[in-house]
């Protein structure tokens, strides 16, 4: 037996014990393994490479949007699935993506500084003294005057020192349109084209049409960063103009979307799987080609099957439908939002860049040897 088939056996090996696990696990535990299944699938793995594309320490692109309908997979896109290719791209920046989501805070102000306060958070960074301010003016340490320690911008500078010190790649914040919605709009896309101009990290904001749309009106993002759109499947947005290839466009979407099924049924936590991707069209019709959704109907059929005594039954799908009154509000808004997408260029899914990755990065002893470069000096 050659390697790769005795990796391929013992792969096999593994996923059944996994799954001889779950099918035990009771009902609460069963419906959080079906939600927090990651299934890689046709969009999700285009807009994820074309991120790895951007995310290349050696291009101009320092600000990276990524927009999409609520619950179609941003957040699994760049904390799980970008996150693992990059320990494979190599990029010489060990320490990845530092994932960050961005409260919504009722009544209160949401202040740039709240990224400043979760990124030190998240990398267990503490200011060395929050009452003292300092710069850094050739090579030598200036201590700024107590009524400029308590600026923002000493959380930045301390904040951003963290991230180098830890070779972070990129800094990603999730429901960036909190802060827009909440806080002063100008003053926190000036926030983040100020990280930016640093020389830092990279700045992955993701969110909905309404962020793209806030920072499409700021140029000084624009020149600063490229866009990305993760659809749903069957959305308008991607559906092509001429009616005789609308037809084959849909069958396409669908066939994709069915892989999806395929993925789930094979985690499906009771030895008696359910044939989903032959339930397709429901799923289709329930779900509208969006993920979390798609998840939320699997949960609820798997309750049904627990009910039943683990045993599997069609007549669940006629039980299992959203109100129409629910499905319609849920379809119009996101056309409503998908809509927006064709009031932008064709470019604006970052195709109007392309960096070829080097084969091979200099180690971080050797980038220390060499003349200091910076994103902003090709602007």
């Amino acid at each position: 037996m050659t390697n790769p088939e005795m990796e391929s056996l013992e792969a096999e090996e593994a996923f059944a014990e996994k799954m001889a696990l779950v099918y035990e696990l009771p009902l609460r535990e069963k419906i959080r393994h079906l939600r927090g299944l990651r299934i890689k699938h046709r969009n999700l793995e285009d807009v994820a490479n074309r991120m790895l594309e951007l995310l290349c320490p050696c291009n101009d692109v320092s600000i990276i949007s990524l927009a999409g309908v609520s619950g179609v997979g941003k957040s699994t896109l760049v904390f799980e699935l970008v996150a693992d290719l990059l320990v494979s791209a190599d990029y010489g920046f060990p320490g990845g993506i530092l994932p960050l989501s961005i409260p919504a805070l009722k009544g209160q102000k949401t202040e740039a500084s709240v990224v400043y306060d979760l990124a030190l958070d998240a990398i267990n960074e503490k200011m060395k003294d929050q009452k003292v301010a300092y710069e850094v003016i050739d090579g030598r340490i200036v201590m700024l005057p107590k009524r400029e320690a308590k600026k923002v911008s000493a959380k930045q500078k301390e904040m951003m020192t963290a991230l180098k010190n830890r070779q972070i790649l990129a800094l990603a914040l999730d429901e960036f349109f909190h802060l827009l919605r909440f806080g002063d709009q100008h003053a926190t896309l000036d926030s983040i084209k100020s990280c930016a101009d640093d020389c830092g990290p990279k700045i992955i904001i993701i969110g909905g049409f309404e962020m793209l749309e806030a920072v499409d009106g700021y140029a000084q993002i624009q020149l600063r960063g490229s866009d990305l759109y993760l659809a749903r499947y069957g959305a308008k947005s991607g559906c092509p103009d001429d009616e005789k290839e609308e037809e084959g466009w849909h069958k396409e979407e669908k066939e994709a979307y069915s892989e999806i099924l395929v993925g789930i049924q094979n985690q499906w936590p009771y030895r008696e799987r359910p044939n989903l991707a032959a339930h397709v069209d429901h799923f289709y019709t329930e779900c509208l080609g969006n993920m979390r959704a798609t998840k939320k109907l699997c949960a609820a059929l798997a309750q049904k099957q627990d009910a039943n005594h683990g045993q599997w039954d069609d007549e669940y799908f006629s039980d299992c439908r959203l109100q129409s009154a629910k499905l319609a509000r849920m379809k119009a808004e996101f056309e409503e939002q998908e809509e927006r997408i064709r009031g932008f260029d064709d470019g604006w899914m970052a195709r109007d860049i392309v960096v070829d990755p080097p084969k091979k990065f200099p180690t971080s002893s050797q980038r220390g040897k060499e003349p200091a470069t910076s994103r902003s000096q090709s602007r």
